[in-house]
């Protein structure tokens, strides 16, 4: 997941409340997309390192469950092929996947 993807980065205010825009191109995924946003609200850590799953024989340490116990992540990929939104919960988050090329994110109030 390049680096460049997540310079495209807004934040709106709707509601009272803020949510975060990551825009993503062809390159990434839209489910490394949602997977990226959220860590980058949350400060969490949403996939494990790769040296933690070396050494525990592929199962790793993250701070929330897998985004596929949330969503079926094949409809989330087909999702970009029709202008659609689908809006989840994910790790503490309300998260809006904009079609091709945007997820919004918003923290949800305690």
């Amino acid at each position: 997941m390049p680096d460049e993807a997540i310079a495209d980065t807004t934040h709106h205010s709707t509601d009272n409340s803020s949510a975060f825009e990551y825009r993503f191109d062809e390159d990434e995924s839209v489910v490394e997309a949602v997977v990226r946003a959220v860590e980058t609200v949350t400060e969490a850590r949403l996939l494990p390192m790769p040296d933690e799953l070396a050494a525990d024989g592929g199962v790793g340490h993250t701070d929330a469950c897998p985004l596929h116990d949330v969503i079926d992540p094949d409809a989330l990929a087909n999702l970009s092929a029709v202008d659609a939104h689908v809006t989840f919960p994910y790790a503490g988050c309300t998260v809006t996947v904009a079609g091709s090329d945007a997820v919004l994110v918003s923290e949800k109030s305690p």
